[in-house]
């Protein structure tokens, strides 16, 4: 009796932990797709003539930056979506490219819910290992928060003022009324 006892124990706190790592990359996916937008929409107001401007950083200009962050997420969606890597076409301009982002990052946090919840023991093989898709959704995410730093960084630079703050608590922290807003805008098409 207290083996079954017991074997009921650990599986309710089992389950009570794949339900806390499921929210918290759904919370991270959704992170993401926020941070994304208030950088989109800081680097809105950049000229084009700071857009393209050559600086000393990973990539030579704020528009490579922007579409290695771009391709990164589509390129791992595609893995996610069990297909082979596959590259997002660059956009001709600014606007377009912006967009893209946008609608990629929307696509990223709305397909979250199915890539985790509905196939939760789900793997991609890269290279030798075996990796679950919520740890392929932390590495997404974790990379564009090392590349949006790197764009406030190269936008301070270029004289772009007024960077967003797009840490994690920050997200966290939002009012109500804005997470529902937010949450709104992930289930519009």
């Amino acid at each position: 009796m207290k083996a079954i006892l017991l074997s009921c124990v650990l599986l309710t706190s089992f389950s009570k932990v794949v339900a806390q790592q499921e929210d918290l990359t759904l919370t991270y996916a959704n992170y993401n797709f926020w941070a994304n937008q208030q950088i989109i929409h800081w680097l809105q107001t950049a000229p084009d003539s700071v857009w393209n401007a050559p600086i000393e950083s990973s990539f030579p200009t704020l528009e490579a930056t922007v579409y290695h962050l771009l391709n990164a997420e589509y390129g791992w969606m595609t893995v996610l979506n069990n297909k082979p890597w596959g590259n997002a076409e660059k956009p001709d301009s600014k606007e377009a490219m912006l967009e893209l982002w946008t609608a990629t990052s929307k696509l990223l946090a709305q397909d979250a819910k199915v890539w985790v919840v509905e196939h939760p023991d789900a793997t991609r093989k890269l290279g030798e290992k075996e990796t679950t898709l919520a740890e392929i959704i932390h590495h997404v995410c974790n990379h564009a928060t090392y590349h949006r730093g790197q764009l406030i960084t190269m936008g301070r630079q270029l004289g772009l003022e007024h960077p967003p703050r797009t840490d994690f608590i920050y997200f966290i922290r939002l009012p109500e009324v804005e997470q529902n807003r937010l949450l709104q805008q992930l289930q519009s098409e």
